[in-house]
């Protein structure tokens, strides 16, 4: 029994550590012309986002177009129309909470990831938020 108890427990701090997250990421939520300046500032940066190398972003209304048009991962033309920015929140921290076999990074967690050479996320929360202001756009 201690292996299904310990299983059940990791599933319930997964799914608890998500929604913590959303509520916290929700809360004072303003979409300002500096937040999408630096959200495609992180979108376009290798050391950062880097999501043009595996995904295509097209925005007519940027200013900040992506220099790379990736097409390893699915296409991000349309995602602010097709899903919520809880949604975007989650895919963007860590899509292996939605589609395990993902190999998108986890940009906002550590979970699962042993020994990291940085021990601290590749986004931080605010930095998130300011990629996924970006994607709501992307209609």
């Amino acid at each position: 029994m201690p292996i299904c108890d310990s299983f059940f427990r990791r599933i319930a701090f997964r799914y608890a550590s998500s929604i913590v997250f959303l509520i916290f990421t929700n809360l004072a939520y303003s979409q300002t012309p500096d937040t999408l300046e630096q959200g495609w500032q992180i979108i376009n940066d290798g050391n950062l986002g880097n999501c043009g190398t595996c995904h295509q972003l097209r925005s007519s209304h940027s200013s900040q177009p992506t220099q790379k048009q990736g097409n390893f991962g699915p296409s991000l033309v349309g995602v602010g129309r097709r899903y919520s920015r809880e949604i975007l929140l989650q895919w963007v921290t860590d899509a292996r909470q939605i589609s395990s076999g993902t190999l998108m990074p986890p940009y906002g967690s550590l979970e699962g990831i042993e020994q990291p050479v940085v021990p601290r996320t590749i986004l931080s929360v605010e930095q998130i938020k300011n990629v996924v202001d970006v994607l709501q756009t992307l209609r």
